[in-house]
C-alpha cells in the first residue's frame, strides 16, 4: 500500500496528470486507516516559510481576512516569538541559514546567485533522514541546480517539487517546473490554460506529501517565493490571504489523518514587513515603530513573526519572549526528534523552551546573534544583549543602540559608548570566516576540505 501511495506523490507534478485527477490524488482518504496505527515516538515537522510578514497583520487578521482567519486559529492554538529574528534579507541566505545552522558568518551560502551547497554541508534534511523521517521539500530553491552539489536531493531532501530561481518563481500559471533533477510539464496549465496557480500546486503537493507519509516520521519543508507585484504594503493583501488559507489546509490535512497531535507546524517569516494598512485608521496609527530600511539590518527587517503550533504540547494562546533566530530551528528539531547534530551548528535547540517537560537542555541566554548582508555592499549587524550594532563595510560607518531604551534604533550612542562599541566591533571578528565569495571576490584555486561526515 505504502509504495504505490508514494507513486502517487512522484506522479503529482511529472505525469500528464487532469486537474481533476490531480486534485483526486491530494484528497482521497486512504491514509486515515494508516495513522490509526501509527507507531512513531518522535514528532512530524512542517516548516513554512513566507517571505515577508508583520506582526501588525497577524493582530488584524479580523479585519484583513476574516472573522474566521485560520491564521488566527493557529495562533490561538499556538505560541508566537515577538523576540524572533530571521536570518538574513536575501532569500537564499534565509534558506541556507535555515538548512545548515549557520548564521551568515559561517555559512557557506550568504546571498544568492555566486555559490551553491556543497557536499560537506550538512543540512537538517540529512540530520533527520539518518533518524528515518522522510523528508521533502517544496517551493523555491535557491542552493543550487541539479549540475551542482547543492540540489534539493543532494542536501537530504528525497522529494522535491518547485523552482530554482526567483525570476522563474515570476510566472503565476507555470507550465514547466522542476520535480527533483528533472524540467517537467504541469500539462494542466499548457496551451494558455490557466487551472492552476504556482500556490496552488505547492499546496495540492503538500497535502499529498502528508497524505502519503501519515504513517511515518516526515519533515515538510514549504518554502513559500515571493509573489510578483507585492512592492508595497496593499500588494501583500492577496498573499496574505491566501497564505492563510494554506495554512488552514495544512491543520485540516494533519487534523483528517489524526496526527495533528504528532506534528511541530513552524510558520516564519523571511523578513519583516511594513503593516498592511486598515481601512479607517489613520497613516500615524498605522505607522510602524521598528525602523527598516534594508539592506540595512534594522530590527524592522530581522524582527519577523513566528508562530509554531503543537497541539497537547505547547500551550495554546501563549506568547513567548525568548529571542531566537532562523539558525535556531536546525538544533531544536534535531533535538526533538531525538538525533545528532554537529558541534560547528551557531544555532542552539529551543527543545526545552517549547516542550519542558520532556526536554532540558540549557539555553543560553546571553549569546550573541550575528547577521550579514550582500545588498548593495556589505553590511553587518550584531544583537549582543539590548546592544544592537550596525556596521556599513562600504562606507566605514558604524552605529550603536541601546533596544532597551530604543527600539525604534533612532538614537545612536556610540560617540558616547565607546567602550561597549570597541567591545562588540571586536566580536564581528569572532563571529565571521572569511569567505571567497562574500564580499565578492575573484576567487582561484578555492580550498575544498571534504569530509566523509560532520563534527559531531
Amino acid at each position: 500500500m505504502h509504495s504505490m501511495e508514494k507513486r502517487y506523490f512522484h506522479q503529482i507534478i511529472g505525469e500528464r496528470l487532469t486537474v481533476l485527477a490531480l486534485v483526486l490524488a491530494a484528497s482521497t482518504s486512504v491514509g486515515q486507516s494508516q495513522s490509526l496505527s501509527r507507531q512513531v515516538e518522535v514528532p512530524n515537522f512542517i516548516v513554512v516559510s513566507t517571505p515577508e510578514l508583520s506582526w501588525s497583520d497577524l493582530q488584524h487578521l479580523d479585519e484583513l481576512v476574516s472573522p474566521d482567519s485560520r491564521l488566527k486559529k493557529m495562533i490561538e492554538e499556538g505560541c508566537t516569538f515577538p523576540e524572533y529574528r530571521t536570518g538574513g534579507l536575501d532569500p537564499a541566505l534565509n534558506q541556507s541559514v535555515l538548512l545548515t545552522g549557520q548564521h551568515s558568518g559561517h555559512a557557506w551560502v550568504r546571498g544568492s546567485g555566486r555559490n551553491t551547497l556543497r557536499l560537506e554541508d550538512y543540512t537538517l534534511a540529512e540530520a533527520l533522514r539518518k533518524k528515518d523521517y522522510t523528508t521533502g521539500a517544496i517551493g523555491l530553491w535557491e542552493l543550487g541546480d541539479p549540475s551542482t552539489e547543492g540540489a534539493p536531493t543532494s542536501q537530504g531532501f528525497e522529494d522535491w517539487v518547485g523552482f530554482m530561481d526567483l525570476e522563474s518563481t515570476r510566472e503565476k500559471y507555470p507550465e514547466s517546473l522542476w520535480r527533483n533533477e528533472t524540467v517537467v510539464a504541469f500539462h494542466a496549465n499548457t496551451g494558455g490554460a490557466r487551472a492552476k496557480t504556482a500556490e496552488d500546486i505547492y499546496m495540492l503537493a503538500s497535502q499529498n506529501f502528508i497524505r502519503v507519509h501519515s504513517d511515518l516520521a516526515f519533515f515538510l519543508y514549504l518554502n513559500l517565493p515571493p509573489v510578483s507585484g507585492t512592492d508595497n504594503a496593499q500588494d501583500r493583501l492577496p498573499t496574505l490571504r491566501r497564505l492563510d488559507r494554506d495554512i488552514g489546509a495544512l491543520m485540516d490535512s494533519l487534523r483528517k489523518y489524526r496526527i495533528h497531535e504528532e506534528t511541530v507546524l513552524i510558520l516564519i517569516a523571511g523578513k519583516g514587513a511594513e503593516p498592511l494598512p486598515l481601512e479607517g485608521a489613520s497613516k500615524e496609527s498605522d505607522k510602524k515603530t521598528l525602523r527598516s530600511e534594508p539592506p540595512s539590518l534594522y530590527e524592522g527587517s530581522l524582527r519577523a513573526p513566528a508562530v509554531v503550533w503543537w497541539p497537547e504540547t505547547i500551550e495554546p494562546g501563549t506568547q513567548n519572549e525568548t529571542v531566537w533566530a532562523a539558525w535556531d530551528i536546525f538544533p531544536t528539531l534535531v533535538e526533538l526528534a531525538q538525533a545528532r547534530a554537529p558541534k560547528d551548528l551557531d544555532g542552539q535547540s529551543l527543545a526545552a523552551v517549547w516542550n519542558p517537560e520532556k526536554f532540558d537542555s540549557v539555553w543560553n541566554a546571553d549569546r550573541d546573534f550575528y547577521w550579514e548582508n550582500h545588498l548593495d555592499g556589505f553590511h553587518q549587524a550584531i544583537l549582543s544583549g539590548s546592544w544592537k550594532w550596525i556596521h556599513n563595510g562600504e562606507s566605514k560607518s558604524e552605529s550603536l543602540f541601546d533596544l532597551s531604551q530604543d527600539i525604534s534604533e533612532m538614537k545612536d550612542v556610540s560617540s558616547v559608548e565607546s567602550e561597549k562599541l570597541q567591545q562588540i566591533r571586536e566580536k564581528s571578528k569572532i563571529h565571521r570566516t572569511d569567505s571567497y565569495f562574500w564580499p565578492p571576490q575573484q576567487p582561484q584555486n578555492i580550498p575544498r576540505t571534504r569530509t566523509e561526515s560532520p563534527n559531531f
